[in-house]
């Protein structure tokens, strides 16, 4: 397998993350199928070092603790100027606010580990990263784990780790100006299936 192989595996027309992260897991994955849910990054850093499977299908989900009304979800999107469509839409959707969801796949080859994925509405599966040896690659994990950690206090780290240096939406950049300013008591689910 490599890299050409495992973007071609994925069709273009799509970015749903968690679409193309299953079919990519799907393609690569043989045997047994597993999974485990961490509740921080640290957990999740802890289980990543020690693991040497070939593909992994990884959700993170990070939603506010405290649940909101329709009024109040309202109110935030008026002041934060959060439009409803696209992004806005799916944080909004739940009384819990869905402040960061995001699928991708790490797969490891014989020579380096590859860190893929889509971006809704932006990108199709692409690779973002890639490490030729295990230092890098646990260089990353570190600063992936960290950033979910932290996301509460600075949320811009954790879109940094998937490769956004710079935010183009405008409601991506206000609905994290909101997570910034409100500090949000936030819960962490990052699921794992290797």
């Amino acid at each position: 397998m490599n890299t050409k192989e495992i973007v071609q595996s994925c069709p273009k027309s799509q970015t749903m993350c968690y679409i193309c992260s299953d079919i990519i897991f799907k393609k690569y994955k043989t045997g047994t199928i597993n999974e485990k849910t961490f509740n921080s990054g640290e957990e999740f850093y802890n289980f990543m070092i020690k693991k040497q499977d070939p593909v992994y299908n990884i959700e993170i989900l990070i939603t506010t603790s405290k649940t909101f009304t329709e009024s109040k979800k309202n109110d935030l999107m008026e002041k934060y100027n959060i439009k409803n469509f696209e992004v806005g839409k799916f944080v909004f959707k739940n009384p819990n606010l869905r402040l960061f969801v995001h699928a991708f796949n790490i797969i490891t080859t014989d020579d380096e580990t590859i860190v893929g994925q889509s971006w809704f509405n932006t990108h199709p599966y692409k690779i973002m990263y890639i490490f030729p040896d295990a230092n890098k690659y646990v260089g990353y994990l570190k600063y992936l784990a960290n950033a979910i950690d932290i996301f509460q206090s600075n949320p811009y780290k954790l879109y940094k780790a998937f490769g956004f240096f710079k935010i183009k939406n405008k409601n991506e950049a206000n609905i994290i100006k909101m997570i910034n300013d409100l500090n949000f008591d936030v819960d962490i689910e990052i699921k794992c299936m290797y």
